[in-house]
């Protein structure tokens, strides 16, 4: 039952209730006048008396039942009510992929659980800086990228992920690889400002839609950056998903490495 229908039902309800107050007001008028005229002149009207009392009886009796009803319309209206504030509450934790509402929605933080937990299946307990990266890499399935090792105060590249090798180098604060190392947190570009790109890409000549820059963390002092041209937009989603990931990977690296 829909809350249009129950209005009209209550709205009945009172309209009747209405008709019966009414009703029942000009009948003790009425009787209180053949009340009246009997004491004056004598039982003149003792039937319609009779009558009257019986129409006053079996209007109480209409009356409280009324109110019966109106009480169960009421209750039932209130429940209705309550029914679709439940309902409104349950639908604001919909998922967002699930455009039909029957699957609950789960919070950006267990999604990000999920995910990380679905791509980190099978890694190696221990793992090298170069294997983190290309795992890292799987997992966003990005287009491309370059993992940049911290040397001094500047950044090279020393590997990457479907890309020809490349020698770059940046000082550390300069650019954005050396920006988003020194800023210390995940670093989304999407969509891509003028003039940023990645190039090489063992995929053709397919653009990135977004960049996302991971700073790798041993011990809790930055040691790299991972740069992953996406062909997706990095959404908040999917910075949540790669803080998660980067914080559960930094317990996969081995302690050192020697660097050659």
């Amino acid at each position: 039952m829909n809350i249009r229908w129950k209005i009209i039902q209550l709205a009945f309800t009172f309209a009747l209730a209405g008709v019966l107050s009414v009703a029942w007001w000009y009948n003790m008028e009425l009787y209180d006048e053949i009340d009246h005229f009997n004491k004056t002149y004598g039982e003149v009207f003792h039937n319609a008396s009779d009558k009257q009392h019986t129409f006053l009886f079996l209007t109480a009796i209409a009356g409280g039942l009324l109110f019966f009803v109106l009480i169960l319309q009421l209750f039932s209206g209130w429940s209705l009510l309550h029914g679709i504030n439940s309902k409104n509450k349950n639908l604001s934790f919909q998922d967002a992929e699930d455009p039909t509402g029957t699957t609950p929605k789960k919070s950006i933080a267990e999604l990000t659980e999920a995910w990380v937990s679905e791509r980190m299946a099978g890694w190696p307990v221990r793992m090298t800086e170069e294997q983190l990266f290309q795992s890292v890499a799987k997992a966003f399935e990005a287009w491309g990228g370059l993992y940049y090792r911290s040397v001094g105060d500047m950044l090279h590249a020393s590997f990457t992920y479907a890309l020809s090798p490349k020698e770059l180098a940046y000082p550390v604060g300069a650019s954005m690889p050396g920006q988003a190392f020194s800023g210390g947190d995940v670093l989304a570009l999407t969509p891509l400002p003028e003039g940023i790109k990645i190039e090489g890409s063992g995929l053709g000549n397919t653009d990135p839609v977004a960049i996302i820059y991971l700073p790798l963390f041993r011990d809790q002092k930055p040691i790299g950056l991972m740069e992953l041209a996406l062909l997706h937009p990095a959404k908040e989603q999917e910075i949540s998903n790669a803080r998660a990931l980067m914080k559960e990977a930094a317990k996969r690296l081995i302690k050192e490495e020697v660097h050659g």
